[in-house]
C-alpha cells in the first residue's frame, strides 16, 4: 500500500479523512468551479479581463492555501503564486506543488484550455501524488505514485471520476 492510499487519521479525530490522492484532486475540481463562477460573475459586473486574471489568481491560491492548512497543516506549499514564501519546503519531508490557475492568458479571454493543478512531493519523490481539473471540459486527472519509469507514469495516471 502506498503511503497516499492510508486513511490519514489526526490526533482528536479518529474519523477517516482524505488521502493526498483525493485531497488533490477535490481541490483542482473545486478550485475550478471557484474559477468559472467568479469569471462570470465579475464578466457580468463588467469588470475588464485584467482584473477577472488577477481576482482569479487570488481566489484560486487564496483558497488552495486554506484548505491545504486546515487539512495538511504540518506540509509545506510552494505556489506559483506566492513564489518561494514557505521556507519550510527546505526542512520538511512533505511539499505541495500548486499552480492554482495554469493557463491564466486562456482564462483572461474565456478559453477552455486552462486548469488547476495540484501536486505533492514526500520524501523527495516529485511524483507521489497530484490531481489536474480542466473545469471548462469538465476533465479531471489524477497520478498516484508516479516513481520510477515514464511508463510507470503513463500508467497510473488516468482520468478521474472525482
Amino acid at each position: 500500500m502506498c503511503w497516499h492510499d492510508e486513511v490519514v487519521r489526526t490526533a482528536t479525530n479518529e474519523e477517516m479523512v482524505e488521502t493526498d490522492a483525493e485531497l488533490s484532486i477535490r481541490l483542482a475540481v473545486e478550485t475550478g468551479r471557484l474559477l468559472v463562477e467568479l469569471r462570470a460573475r465579475l464578466m457580468s459586473e463588467g469588470a475588464s479581463q485584467w482584473d477577472v486574471k488577477d481576482a482569479g489568481d487570488a481566489v484560486a491560491q487564496a483558497f488552495i492555501a486554506r484548505e491545504l492548512a486546515e487539512h495538511r497543516p504540518n506540509d509545506a506549499v510552494l505556489s506559483e503564486e506566492e513564489g518561494r514564501t514557505d521556507q519550510r519546503r527546505f526542512d520538511t519531508d512533505r511539499v505541495w506543488i500548486i499552480d492554482p490557475l495554469d493557463g491564466t492568458v486562456n482564462y483572461l479571454y474565456g478559453l477552455p484550455m486552462w486548469a488547476v493543478s495540484i501536486a505533492a512531493v514526500v520524501d523527495g519523490d516529485f511524483a507521489s501524488v497530484g490531481g489536474s481539473s480542466l473545469p471548462l471540459s469538465g476533465r479531471r486527472w489524477q497520478a498516484r505514485d508516479m516513481s520510477g519509469t515514464s511508463e510507470a507514469w503513463q500508467a497510473q495516471c488516468h482520468e478521474s471520476d472525482a
